[in-house]
């Protein structure tokens, strides 16, 4: 990635908790819009706009997380290392890169015995899902319940439960119920995180960087070039004739073309779900197709009705480029700096 690519990407994450302002209420298209997927079985859909206005379906079910656990314990992590996150060098060995399980991390250096940073390995768990890599850091920083304590005490999620690692729910499939939240709690969450927690930008910055990984799911149901997403996906363990459960939860940021900056968080959850994993990620992508549409509805609705439309800065003024990247100006500070190094290998 090219140095300019990257200070784009990490300066849309740095605007985006100041883009967060006093919003208006949203038109009521949304909930009709979510209304569509009640009836269907196994969803579970939350959404917060930038009002902290909510709809949903299903909303307060609790649902396994799967791998949406990789983020609960990245916004822990901000809290408890903060810019060590950069500077601590972790000894991985080879008996850390455990077999039989999802793991980049293992591909890429199968013979451990290398030194690498709690960042480095949140891009492998954030960025590609690296079950090995979520290990490490239970096992170096803080187990599963120690994550729990800390999020329960620095963030607003309460309806949430971290029981077990990687390596215990795949020694135990029957686990992973236990790694547990509602799509409110989750959506509740991510929307503090990029809102109001103002403790590292580290992560925010990980998760800035484009990735393959659940393409299909809640990207897809947005115009290509419209928005930036932010997300965290989750995959069970598949069930006889059917898919395993499948997340997806999002922070989606989008310029109006009247300057101002529209924002929703989105989680939707699907367990217990018949045929190919496909036509699962199809279903995220049209539930995340319609909130979009939605929001829009609500966007024109202020634009008619000459309301002054939500996300408009009170801050230093961001503009919009051609390209529709967010510039922040001004724009530095050492931490920019310092993650700009590491990510760059300078």
């Amino acid at each position: 990635m090219q140095y300019t690519d990257m200070r784009k990407l990490i300066i849309i994450a740095v605007a985006l908790a100041m883009a967060c302002a006093a919003m208006a209420t949203p038109s009521a298209h949304l909930q009709k819009a979510l209304d569509r997927f009640a009836g269907v079985p196994g969803v579970g859909i939350a959404v917060i706009t930038s009002q902290g206005d909510t709809a949903g379906v299903n909303a307060d079910s609790v649902f396994a997380l799967e791998s949406v656990v990789k983020f609960y314990q990245a916004v822990a992590l901000s809290h408890m290392l903060g810019d060590r996150l950069l500077t601590d060098s972790i000894l991985v060995a080879k008996s850390d890169l455990k077999a039989g399980t999802w793991s980049p991390l293992r591909a890429r250096y199968p013979a451990g015995g290398y030194y690498i940073s709690p960042v480095s390995l949140l891009e492998y768990t954030m960025l590609m899902s690296d079950n090995n890599a979520a290990d490490i850091l239970f096992d170096r920083y803080g187990s599963p319940a120690l994550i729990d304590s800390v999020l329960r005490r620095v963030s607003p999620a309460r309806d949430f439960g971290l029981r077990y690692t990687e390596d215990e729910m795949h020694a135990d499939p029957a686990r992973c119920s236990s790694n547990h939240a509602t799509p409110a709690d989750a959506a509740t969450l991510m929307h503090s995180f990029f809102c109001s927690d103002t403790t590292s930008m580290i992560v925010r910055a990980v998760m800035s960087q484009p990735t393959v990984f659940g393409a299909t799911r809640l990207p897809a149901g947005l115009p290509a070039g419209r928005a930036t997403i932010f997300h965290k996906t989750g995959t069970g363990f598949a069930s006889e004739g059917g898919t395993g459960n499948t997340n997806d939860v999002g922070f989606v940021y989008y310029p109006r073309s009247d300057g101002s900056f529209g924002f929703y968080t989105i989680a939707v959850f699907l367990r217990d779900r018949k045929g190919a994993p496909e036509e699962a990620e199809r279903l995220v992508a049209a539930i995340s197709e319609a909130v979009w549409s939605a929001m829009q509805v609500a966007d024109s609705d202020y634009a008619l009705s000459g309301t002054q439309p939500a996300g408009k800065p009170n801050r230093p003024t961001p503009t919009v480029t051609d390209e529709g990247s967010l510039w922040l100006v001004p724009i530095g500070g050492a931490i920019l700096e310092a993650i700009l190094d590491n990510a760059l290998g300078n």
